[in-house]
């Protein structure tokens, strides 16, 4: 009967910490908007190069995220896996027209802070770190073209967010 107690005094104290605590997926499409990009000419003594924004594939993202609810706050981590492809126009002296394409599998880290502020509405700001993991470009068949990709790059996330249901 004491183990009963016990046990029943365990579950009573943490059922309510537990219901403070969501886990979800994350999961979409995506794409950029490049239109108004202009071109990139680079000029140096014998070599000409001019790269004009094409147009932006849709993207994947998936996640996990885990959403702490504290004091009418919440804190939401998130680990989310996306990726990403563009086409340009690749103009030279050397070469005649030429359409190249840019891929790349990235891992966002977002951690949000934010607020409920109406029965379907949420604010939500915080830091996002930025890890490219894999990248593939047809640009690296041309001059000294190379990507440096060193480690994480961090920048910051913030939004508004419409909430179905409860």
């Amino acid at each position: 009967m004491k183990q009963f107690v016990i046990s029943f005094l365990l579950v009573a104290i943490t059922l309510p910490a537990m219901s403070q605590i969501e886990f979800g997926l994350k999961a979409g499409v995506h794409s950029y908007d490049i239109d108004n990009l202009a071109q990139l000419n680079i000029t140096n003594d014998d070599f000409d190069l001019g790269l004009t924004p094409l147009q932006a594939e849709y993207g994947f993202q998936f996640g996990l995220y885990t959403r702490l609810n504290i004091l009418g706050f919440y804190i939401e981590p998130a680990a989310i896996l996306n990726s990403t492809e563009f086409s340009y126009v690749l103009n030279t002296s050397n070469l005649p027209y030429q359409v190249v394409n840019e891929r790349f599998l990235n891992l966002d880290i977002p951690v949000l802070f934010g607020i409920r502020v109406l029965r379907f509405l949420r604010l939500q700001a915080g830091p996002i770190g930025h890890l490219t993991l894999n990248s593939t470009s047809d640009l690296f068949d041309f001059g000294e073209y190379d990507q440096t990709f060193d480690g994480m790059e961090y920048g910051y996330q913030a939004g508004l967010v419409l909430i179905s249901g409860n």
